[in-house]
């Protein structure tokens, strides 16, 4: 991914799983429980045919791409792949995949989906 300026990645992330747990009425909720790793992303766009995700199956509004820095995906790797959801300031998101660039200072881009679930607290 060339042509990305690293001064847009200004944006926080946490990543995290989500946790079988019951709200004070004793309703089954999911709670985001973080593993404290928290980093920092872009925002990316990227048309429909370079989505790798298929829209039929996963309506595309809630589908966004974000940008992390390549080594740091990649260093952690083993996290990201236990710790499947991440927590945004607008949401909370699984990822559906990491599309990696493995050059000098390369970006991975992350598809990720709006959790639809109702029972997740959002933050």
């Amino acid at each position: 991914m060339k042509n990305y300026k690293i001064n847009r990645m200004k944006h926080r992330a946490e990543l995290g799983i989500l946790k079988d747990d019951t709200d004070m009425n004793g309703v089954p909720i999911q709670k985001f429980q973080s593993s404290n790793m928290p980093f920092w992303y872009g925002e990316y766009r990227v048309n429909e045919s370079q989505n790798t995700v298929d829209a039929t199956e996963t309506p595309i509004q809630k589908i966004k791409t974000i940008a992390v820095k390549h080594d740091f995906v990649q260093k952690n790797i083993d996290i990201f792949n236990t710790f499947n959801v991440i927590k945004l300031s607008d949401g909370i998101f699984t990822i559906l995949d990491i599309n990696s660039d493995d050059s000098v200072n390369g970006l991975d881009v992350l598809t990720i989906q709006r959790s639809t679930n109702e029972g997740v607290q959002q933050p």
